[in-house]
């Protein structure tokens, strides 16, 4: 496999970090620690890039100020910061803890991991917390049920958390919070804030983007209109494609779990 690459390729293969006692193990450990998974238009898997930038060089912390995915169309890595990266700076990624341990054989000791214990402490119940308004805030058979208020206290503790790297999704959530109260304006505007960062974080075919236009441009056709009001929704939907199933009300956004910690 690596035989195959140009000279060029080899030497920038080769300054890689891997183990190994053969050739042939230092080359799969390499692999497995340097490559980013490629997807297919299919949205498939494609297989594996090396990405060999010196600007690419990224450690890992479980609260990353840079985002990024492969697009398969240039095949390049784009990266984006996700909050103020101050000059000299490392760029980080998150990676599973478990990943680090197995690939690199070492616990976490970012910035996060590192916090004394009683700050720590305060981060984890914010976690909870998190976990438990994305709960309540996602079951459309909740009584009583959940309150914007809620919803703006979703989007703080995210922001407290630095958990930027999954920001669009307490914004999808308070969009259609606002929108089952009837509150068409700020669903509207919530949901253009969480497509502009899903956009952002995840690039132009993020596959979540239908899912959240229709509540950015026409809120009150969107089965969750006034759908948490004590009369429900008033009258029937105009757009006969959007189902109000309790399927459909679970699965449109997919809420993303911080699994880092």
């Amino acid at each position: 496999m690596v035989d195959l690459l140009p000279i060029k390729g080899r030497e920038l293969f080769a300054r890689q970090h891997g183990v190994g006692d053969t050739e042939l193990d230092w080359i799969s450990s390499a692999f497995d620690r340097n490559v980013f998974s490629a997807s297919k238009d299919d949205e498939g898997h494609g297989g594996f890039a090396f990405i060999p930038e010196p600007a690419v060089n990224l450690n890992h912390d479980c609260r990353p100020n840079v985002a990024y995915y492969f697009d398969d169309l240039t095949l390049q890595l784009e990266m984006f910061a996700i909050r103020d990266i101050a000059p000299g700076e490392e760029l980080f990624d998150s990676s599973r803890q478990d990943t680090l341990y197995h690939h690199y054989g070492f616990k976490c000791k970012c910035s996060q991991c590192n916090l004394p214990p009683w700050a720590i402490s305060i981060s984890d119940d914010r976690i909870e917390q998190i976990h438990q308004l994305s709960a309540v805030l996602s079951n459309w058979t909740a009584q009583p049920p959940p309150t914007t208020a809620m919803a703006e206290h979703l989007i703080a503790l995210y922001k407290m958390e630095h958990m930027e790297a999954a920001i669009d999704t307490p914004y999808s959530l308070a969009s259609l919070a606002y929108n089952s109260y009837g509150e068409s304006d700020k669903a509207s505007m919530y949901a253009s804030i969480a497509i502009s960062y899903g956009i952002y974080i995840n690039g132009p075919d993020w596959p979540s983007y239908q899912a959240h236009a229709m509540l950015e441009k026409e809120p009150k056709n969107h089965w969750s209109y006034r759908s948490r009001l004590p009369n429900g929704p008033a009258g029937p939907k105009p757009d006969a494609n959007v189902e109000a199933t309790e399927e459909k009300k679970e699965t449109t956004f997919s809420i993303i779990s911080e699994e880092s910690k």
